[in-house]
């Protein structure tokens, strides 16, 4: 046979899956000895130690061995395994108590974590995912997922073979002997012959790959007359044996007779080191198990804040009640950051939670954990936001890697500083930090739609997002509302509503941009109104579709007495918003109120932020020419046309109203105000207005009309 080095082998290894070569791994007991489990030849010398000892009979082991076993072996105490298992272990129950007492706690080693970055692996995985293994042990599958968020198909019985796909890229571990907690087949009777399922399966999966066998004994007959009976070119990619010694059984001839290839090299470890250094596979670092505790912390955090918040509320039963005490009590005496932000949270919202938070802070100064936690506090209610910003840079140098505080951050700038280039910094250093957290996705996908226009990039990280996390309803709508604004997908967009609603009922956003949807996209106007009924039921508070659902009711149901009360309440909820006060007003204008029309006027307009609410200044302006009588209204001209003239537009909205309000109150211009109103909402071109002497004369002083 051919012999070769452990580094030919990862050589060789890469050559053979460059030009795409497949491959199955067959592993024995040899490879989990470095994760603490015993091989066979030492499970046997331990159980023969400890019955020895049991019985106190004199002489050593070894003698009370060949006592017991008329062939024993004391150089090759694995050929007695099914022998030993039957002697020590007579029943089915206890074999099975056994082997889980032996293979039940241990963690991966070294080699099976690099094994698994190669299962996982985005191109080299699909070439080489199916392990064989007369293993009881789960260590593939915990490595794949622990090192790698990936879990294989595991076939521990014949009956679940059918399940096997030959062609799935998933990582399909087979465990031709059984599972340490599902009937593992031990003894010689046991392991005499293959499930006939499970021999068929064995003989599909290596027809067509090569087969690498590592930390193998080559002692079960079952395994080696199911070679047996293979065709001589049935394994058409080739077999590697690594180990330090070669067979000398039929089994050994049968690897003979495959012209198998004898990589002579005994650790697992070592082979796996050499491989996945050749194959540059990525390494295990503590990103992994940091994300699984900030995750921790987070959801137990919202758990105890979901506790304390059906506590305090005035319909909190008896059990609710009990159940935040309870859990008060599961953190008493605990002064450790985690205790002490779990406990804040069971507190009511506001003032009593940062009080706390900042008492657990003056306690713990360099707790990242509390620092990010006041800061979110403070803005949540717009508190400080010079002290908010203190207590994330704090919290960030505390934990750098912290994709919670990176992220949290990153909101913090673009909605409350408005420093965009830097939020995105921070935004991307929080992807980087955990790419798997679909709350951070979902953020920076949203920021590059909405801030950037970068939608392709955009489009990607929201995938991303609802694939990591299907049910974040978050990300679920906010993707809906990018698929049907930006792409136009509208198919699409409306399954994406529909999984976020399922996911999350009551949450009045996606209840209210789905009546949107319904009503725009599919006109289903009757649907509509009850999605916005739904939303507004949810959060009765939520200013944004209380101003939706009345100009809803306004234009497209004509419930104008209706759509009035629920811009009250939107006014009501938000004070401070221009854009419902000027939807108000319009209303106001329209059916003849003008003095609380204009007063609310004054107040919108106050409230307009130029820069980014174009659109709605443009509307405030129009209603001004329309309607304010305290303005000459060849001053209120130049002001629309100077917004016009820079491109500002408000498109679909509807100026009929007031348009026709104006008309009959004796506008000096009314035709040129129902053509500008056509350019401001329908999509008429400006110069459609250069037929009208009140426009052309509003340019000539500022320079933008005829001299």
């Amino acid at each position: 046979m051919r012999e070769i080095t452990a580094e030919t082998f990862a050589r060789l290894l890469k050559y053979r899956l460059s030009r795409k070569h497949r491959y199955a791994f067959f592993l024995g007991a040899g490879c989990s000895r470095s994760s603490g489990i015993m091989t066979a030849s030492e499970l046997v010398r331990h159980w023969i130690d400890e019955h020895h000892r049991h019985e106190g009979t004199p002489g050593t082991a070894s003698a009370w061995a060949k006592g017991h076993f008329n062939d024993y072996d004391e150089n090759n105490p694995a050929a007695h395994y099914g022998k030993a298992m039957d002697l020590f272990f007579p029943t089915p129950v206890l074999r099975q108590l056994e082997i889980d007492w032996q293979v039940g706690d241990k963690n991966p080693g070294y080699g099976y974590a690099t094994l698994a970055a190669l299962l996982a692996h985005k191109d080299l995985g699909p070439q080489c995912n199916v392990v064989l293994t007369t293993n009881f042990d789960n260590l593939v599958a915990d490595a794949l997922y622990l090192f790698h968020r990936r879990r294989p198909l595991v076939i521990t019985h014949g009956s679940l073979s059918g399940f096997a796909r030959l062609t799935s890229e998933k990582p399909l571990v087979v465990k031709l002997h059984g599972d340490a907690h599902f009937s593992p087949q031990n003894t010689k009777d046991e392991t005499n012959c293959l499930d006939y399922q499970l021999e068929s399966l064995f003989a599909r999966l290596i027809q067509e790959r090569g087969i690498i066998f590592m930390g193998y004994g080559a002692n079960d007959e079952s395994i080696t007359n199911t070679l047996r009976k293979l065709s001589a070119n049935h394994v058409q990619l080739g077999i590697f044996w690594v180990n330090d010694t070669w067979p000398t059984n039929e089994f050994g001839d049968w690897l003979e007779s495959q012209k198998a290839v004898w990589v002579k090299h005994l650790d697992f470890d070592e082979v796996m080191f050499l491989i996945g250094e050749e194959l540059t596979l990525p390494k295990v670092d503590s990103q992994r198990f940091d994300e699984i505790v900030q995750n921790h912390e987070e959801k137990f955090k919202n758990l105890f804040e979901s506790i304390g918040k059906k506590a305090q509320q005035p319909s909190a039963t008896k059990t609710d009640r009990a159940l935040a005490d309870r859990a008060q009590k599961s953190t008493k005496g605990d002064t450790s950051p985690s205790a002490l932000h779990r406990q804040a949270y069971l507190l009511p919202r506001g003032p009593i939670r940062t009080a706390a938070l900042r008492d657990a802070v003056k306690k713990n100064e360099d707790s990242a954990l509390l620092l990010g936690a006041l800061a979110a506090e403070l803005v949540e209610f717009r508190e400080q936001p010079d002290e908010a910003e203190q207590l994330y840079r704090r919290a960030i140098d505390a934990d750098p890697n912290n994709a919670i505080y990176l992220g949290n951050f990153a909101n913090f700038l673009r909605r409350t500083r408005k420093r965009d280039d830097e939020a995105e910094q921070f935004y991307r250093r929080a992807v980087e930090s955990n790419p798997n957290y679909a709350v951070h996705l979902g953020n920076l996908a949203s920021f590059l739609a909405d801030v950037r226009k970068q939608y392709d990039e955009a489009e990607q990280l929201f995938r991303r997002a609802v694939e990591v996390d299907p049910h974040y309803a978050t990300h679920l709508g906010n993707f809906a509302s990018f698929l049907t604004d930006v792409r136009k997908q509208h198919d699409e967009a409306e399954q994406f509503y529909r999984r976020a609603l399922e996911a999350d009922p009551n949450n009045a956003i996606h209840l209210g941009n789905f009546a949107i949807f319904l009503s725009e996209v599919r006109k289903q106007h009757d649907a509509a109104e009850q999605f916005y009924q739904r939303a507004i039921e949810a959060d009765p508070n939520y200013s944004v579709h209380l101003g939706n659902f009345a100009t809803f009711l306004d234009h497209i149901q004509k419930k104008h007495e209706e759509a009035e009360n629920y811009y009250r309440r939107a006014v009501k909820a938000d004070p401070s918003n221009p854009n419902i006060m000027g939807n108000l007003a319009r209303l106001l204008f329209a059916t003849g109120r003008s003095d609380e029309a204009i007063a609310l006027l004054d107040q919108a307009t106050a409230s307009v932020r130029a820069e980014t609410d174009s659109a709605v200044l443009l509307e405030l302006l129009f209603y001004r020419l329309a309607h304010d009588h305290r303005i000459e209204p060849t001053v209120a001209l130049r002001e629309v046309r100077a917004r016009l003239l820079a491109g500002h537009r408000s498109p679909g909205w509807d100026l009929t109203a007031n348009v026709e309000r104006a008309r009959e109150d004796g506008h000096p211009f009314p035709d040129l105000l129902a053509a500008i109103a056509k350019v401001i909402a329908d999509g008429e071109p400006l110069s459609s207005l250069d037929s009208f002497p009140e426009w052309l004369e509003s340019g000539v002083e500022d320079g933008t009309g005829p001299g």
